[in-house]
């Protein structure tokens, strides 16, 4: 319950509101009506795509005898293997990096708000160009890093994307 201060010949009182009114905020008559329509239909997305599918898989899990079948599947350790790595790594590593740059662009200058503006718009471009830009890079047969590998070193690249540390490398890189 919410409470409020009211003045009251030079000392302080709290009355209660209703909680009804607390939750309704300021809103008065259509206003309301209004906010619970836009809100409806959030709500049924969320129900439909969060909240099910939570409850269907912890109803799916109710089972022991699929735990002991899971824990025993090799692809289950190398995929808790490839995850604990991916957060491990990719996540610790981009936060430190994050904190390094956010810190050197805190620093004055003009040429620091190019690199600004120059690290913010891969951010700033939809994420599958990049997906895609990346998988063309990264291509074991005609990608462009291998070309260059070839073009200056005269080797053949692996397939990156292919074998898997170099594919969680390329995931965590990205």
């Amino acid at each position: 319950m919410a409470s409020v201060s009211v003045l009251d010949i030079g000392r302080t009182t709290t009355r209660r509101q209703s909680l009804w009114r607390s939750l309704r905020g300021e809103l008065k008559g259509s206003e309301y009506t209004w906010a619970l329509a836009f809100c409806v239909p959030y709500l049924g997305v969320f129900l439909a795509f969060v909240v099910y599918p939570a409850l269907y898989g912890l109803w799916l899990g109710s089972e022991p005898s699929l735990y002991s079948e899971l824990f025993s599947d090799p692809i289950y350790q190398s995929t808790v293997v490839n995850t604990l790595l991916f957060i491990g790594i990719g996540v610790n590593l981009k936060m430190f990096i994050a904190l390094l740059l956010s810190g050197f662009f805190m620093r004055p200058g003009w040429w620091v708000k190019v690199m600004l503006m120059i690290f913010i718009l891969p951010w700033a471009v939809p994420a599958l160009p990049s997906f895609i830009s990346i998988h063309w890079m990264l291509n074991g047969e005609w990608g462009l890093l291998n070309n260059l590998l070839y073009a200056m070193f005269h080797i053949d690249g692996p397939s990156w994307l292919n074998e898997r540390w170099t594919a969680l490398g390329a995931v965590i890189v990205s």
